[in-house]
């Protein structure tokens, strides 16, 4: 079929074309832009790390640990274990995926200028960023959103509140908090924040909840 015998289709089609080729652009981190290609050694040098383990063994189990993770719980335990080896890649425990972990962010950063950032994971699929993860500590809440605001823009975001349930050491009690879920969304991705970020706060020297909230980025899934 030629245009000449359908030139409204014609136009049309290009119409279309030129739209879906004028897509919007993507949120970053830190210059790692989410939807772009990237490997191991960009991300964390973006992050800061001019040292990092790839590949490392995840699941020590000294007695030491065990005791820790009696005390205060599997994922307490996971991420003092995660902090010990600092920065890491880790392809081998997902399929077509690499997870980079920076757990030194206020090193990298600076104290005053963190905004209260504590640890980012970048997750790469088949070598394209597909989520950012930012985790932030509740204190410094006001000057992260801000800044948030000012690097995605004060517009598009719908806000919520409510009950949430968080857990101390090994969930033997619960007390009831409210969480805010902030939430942008563009035509081909999400940015997602929210505080407290789950049900298993991180504590602080005296075994008590020290709340972190969660900046997420992730790409739209268009299947069609």
């Amino acid at each position: 079929m030629s245009c000449t015998m359908l030139p409204q289709i014609c136009v049309v089609s290009a119409l279309l074309i030129s739209s879906g080729a004028a897509a919007e652009e993507m949120p970053d981190f830190r210059g790692i832009r989410l939807g772009s290609h990237a490997t191991r050694d960009q991300i964390m040098h973006a992050l800061g790390a001019t040292k990092f383990v790839n590949d490392p063994d995840l699941n020590p189990h000294t007695d030491e640990d065990v005791k820790l993770m009696d005390e205060k719980g599997i994922f307490y335990f996971q991420e003092k274990a995660e902090d010990k080896i600092g920065p890491y890649c880790d392809g081998k425990s997902f399929r077509n995926k690499v997870r980079c972990r920076q757990p030194h962010m206020l090193d990298v950063l600076g104290s005053g200028h963190s905004h209260g950032i504590r640890l980012v994971d970048v997750w790469l699929e088949d070598g394209i960023v597909s989520l950012i993860e930012v985790v932030f500590d509740a204190l410094d809440q006001d000057d992260f959103l801000e800044e948030v605001r000012y690097k995605y823009g004060t517009s598009g975001w719908t806000s919520e509140r409510h009950p949430f349930y968080v857990y101390r050491s090994n969930m033997s009690r619960s007390e009831k908090v409210e969480q805010w879920v902030l939430t942008k969304k563009g035509r081909d991705y999400t940015i997602f924040v929210c505080e407290p970020e789950d049900i298993f706060p991180h504590f602080d020297r005296f075994g008590d909840p020290a709340y972190r909230g969660r900046l997420q980025m992730s790409r739209a899934d268009h299947n069609f």
